[in-house]
């Protein structure tokens, strides 16, 4: 019995066969879940091909190989169920955040996931010191990598049918190397290195002098004080006043203001979306980040603070830091933090003094922290009423402390007796998951990109619904009319605040991998049932 079970061993413990399952792992964890189960196939055979003759070439290399794999593993893997495969979106965030967003990142990735890595990583360590009886074959050799070629030889006998190769004049794409040890590393180093190129140009033209120009100035015709409120990862229908059956907007409730019932964010992420809603551009390709909404407010006479409640200090300064830092006055809040958890009443204080501030007229931008994950350290740990799961019940709560937050910017505003505007709106949504009830990003929902617009005012006396789409990308439109700016770089359109409907273009998003995409080919994300 007990030489059964060692020759058992013997045979399992064969690093060839440990290798080809390693190769297969690799591949279902690399590629999406509803990826050609073919493809993953082919996936598994390539990758255990690059490792076989990586090991005919040399031990040294091989074990290189997987220690880079195991090192991408770790990566890759929580990512791919919290936020979807590394694009240059969620890069884009890695590098403009903070060390207290990282934390966030590792919280909010479930247990499973970790104890998946730490099974994969005691089975990688296993076999990168597992001996090899090391025999070079020349057959193996050559069958290896005729395998791994095999996609370029399709391609040059079939090139219109080949999946795995596209061809222009300019270039041929990779994307057909489908060994995941391979792919994984040079897809993200490509995309990490456009994002930090896309960065420097970015910020090379904020410092370019912006194009507008105001063509009706009057200091005399200005508001007092205008509050432009940006929350943070709010999907619409968690609020009561769009349909949310638990009261979690009283104060929006029971105040006349103006909503708009499918008002759609430009991109599902905080960079993206806030880039295009702040800065005017014709189209979401071509934009000078100089054109934005602060440097307008500044030349139509406007004196504008900044107040945000993000954090962010990140590897570089991110296009809304720049935004930012363009106001005459940047207060920045939980600055650095390795836990951000300070709640945005923090802000009221500083919001509430400079409403009051007897000076020119102002624009002030609060950057709201929201409903972001970690949603728990948004309400520091308490709700009113549990509702499904602890995750569910906090995303509620803090619902109901942004409406807070809102009542008491308004009743300052209206105190002071004179002219006033109050917008707020989210920078994007986020999807619900059924099975672990909670709230990630992601692209493939309509949920990540319907969100709030609510505007106030002092000439508003009656609530208005208005149901016709609207798009972020117009949200400077939106400002100019509301505010009565003119400006001879806006191109003419239909009014913002109005029942005429905009053209198709209102439908365009940005999606995975930066591409524009059309809303309403996204899924639904309903809520669950609250009974």
């Amino acid at each position: 019995m007990r030489d059964n079970l060692k020759l058992l061993y013997k045979r399992l413990s064969n690093p060839y066969l440990l290798l080809f399952c390693l190769s297969f792992a690799q591949a279902f964890i690399f590629l999406r879940t509803d990826q050609n189960i073919g493809l993953k196939i082919f996936a598994g055979y390539s990758g255990f091909c690059f490792y076989l003759l990586s090991e005919q070439l040399s031990i040294k290399l091989l074990r290189i190989s997987l220690i880079i794999g195991l090192l991408f593993s770790i990566f890759i893997y929580p990512s791919l169920h919290v936020y979807g495969f590394p694009d240059k979106n969620l890069i884009a965030n890695i590098l403009y955040t903070n060390k207290g967003e990282v934390w966030f990142y590792l919280k909010i990735v479930p247990l499973t996931d970790y104890i998946t890595l730490l099974v994969l990583t005691s089975y990688t360590t296993f076999l990168i010191f597992r001996k090899f009886d090391r025999k070079p074959n020349q057959q193996l050799t050559l069958i290896s990598i005729l395998i791994l070629l095999a996609p370029v030889i399709i391609y040059f006998i079939r090139p219109a049918q080949s999946p795995y190769l596209n061809y222009d004049k300019t270039q041929v794409n990779l994307s057909y190397l489908k060994i995941p040890v391979i792919k994984i590393p040079v897809l993200i180093a490509i995309e990490g290195y456009q994002v930090i190129e896309s960065n420097k140009k970015i910020l090379k033209e904020a410092k370019k002098p912006d194009d507008w120009n105001v063509l009706n100035k009057n200091i005399f015709k200005l508001r007092r004080n205008i509050v432009i409120l940006i929350g943070e990862s709010v999907r619409r229908d968690f609020l009561s006043c769009y349909g949310f059956p638990i009261e979690t907007s009283p104060f929006v409730d029971n105040t006349p203001h103006i909503q708009f019932d499918n008002f759609i964010s430009a991109g599902a992420f905080t960079v993206p979306s806030l880039t295009r809603t702040l800065v005017y551009s014709n189209s979401f390709s071509n934009f000078a980040l100089s054109d934005n909404i602060v440097n307008l407010a500044k030349k139509a006479g406007y004196e504008t603070y900044w107040l945000s409640n993000q954090g962010y200090i990140g590897i570089f300064d991110s296009p809304i830091t720049t935004i930012a830092g363009a106001s005459d006055h940047y207060l920045k809040f939980n600055g650095g933090d390795f836990h951000i958890t300070k709640m945005d009443s923090v802000m009221l204080p500083y919001i509430s003094q400079i409403i009051k501030k007897d000076s020119t007229p102002k624009v002030i931008f609060v950057h709201m922290i929201g409903n972001h994950p970690d949603i728990r350290d948004r309400t520091n740990g308490r709700y009113d009423q549990f509702i499904i799961s602890n995750d569910f019940s906090y995303y509620v709560q803090a619902i109901k402390n942004t409406d807070t937050f809102l009542s008491k910017i308004y009743y300052d505003l209206k105190e002071t007796n004179k002219e006033f505007g109050l917008i707020y709106f989210s920078d994007h949504g986020l999807i619900y998951r059924y099975k672990t009830k909670d709230f990630p990003h992601g692209y493939s929902f309509k949920t990540s990109y319907e969100v709030p617009l609510l505007i106030w005012g002092n000439d508003i006396n009656k609530s208005k619904k208005y149901k016709v789409y609207r798009n972020s990308r117009d949200f400077i439109d939106l400002f100019c009319q509301l505010y009565d700016i003119k400006a001879s770089n806006l191109k003419p359109q239909p009014s913002f605040i109005s029942s005429e409907k905009f053209n198709d273009s209102v439908f365009d998003i940005i999606g995975e991998q930066d591409e524009i995409q059309d809303f309403r080919n996204l899924k639904e994300n309903p809520l669950p049932s609250l009974n």
